[in-house]
């Protein structure tokens, strides 16, 4: 019998959700631990002996066993890697793939930002991470001139003249 009395189908423990406990992610050894309903704590050794651990949400869709990553356990505890196990188990029971709805949704994201984003935002980010190829400051003004000339927008740091790259050329917004 289970913790809770029950027994599963084949007359053993029930399935259990939330087994590890705090101190058991702490000091696990490599390989899978499961939590349960899924969710497995995998813990690895690198090539410079360093033990890594992170979350994966393990499911299957169409008889087809899936594994999504939900993050390092630096940066995703064990409260939260519980949340989004939930998260993608209700997804589940909706008939949702939930690595098809992750990347959806994060590529939702790079289309709102890539919209949101200025076409002089989007130079003065080239510019900084190219003007440490330039061999002076009189290389910057120049980009900062052909810039202004081409797009008819002010070179000063932080102008944004309200113009979006959304879409097909450049759009006021």
């Amino acid at each position: 019998r289970g913790t809770n009395g029950s027994k599963g189908r084949d007359g053993g423990m029930a399935r259990q959700i939330e087994r590890l406990s705090s101190a058991q992610v702490k000091h696990a050894k490599p390989g899978m631990h499961p939590d349960g309903g899924g969710l497995y704590l995998q813990v690895t050794t690198g090539k410079d002996g360093q033990i890594n651990k992170s979350w994966i949400f393990r499911f299957a869709v169409a008889a087809k066993e899936r594994q999504m990553g939900l993050g390092s356990l630096k940066t995703i505890g064990l409260s939260k890697a519980r949340d989004e196990a939930r998260r993608c188990r209700e997804l589940l029971q909706k008939g949702k793939d939930p690595i098809v709805e992750r990347d959806a949704k994060e590529a939702e994201q790079k289309v709102a930002n890539a919209k949101s984003m200025t076409f002089d935002r989007c130079a003065e980010l080239f510019m900084k991470s190219h003007e440490s190829g330039w061999r002076n400051a009189k290389n910057r003004q120049q980009w900062c001139n052909t810039r202004s000339q081409a797009a008819n927008l002010s070179c000063s740091a932080g102008t944004s003249e309200g113009r979006s790259l959304a879409g097909h050329g450049l759009q006021k917004t």
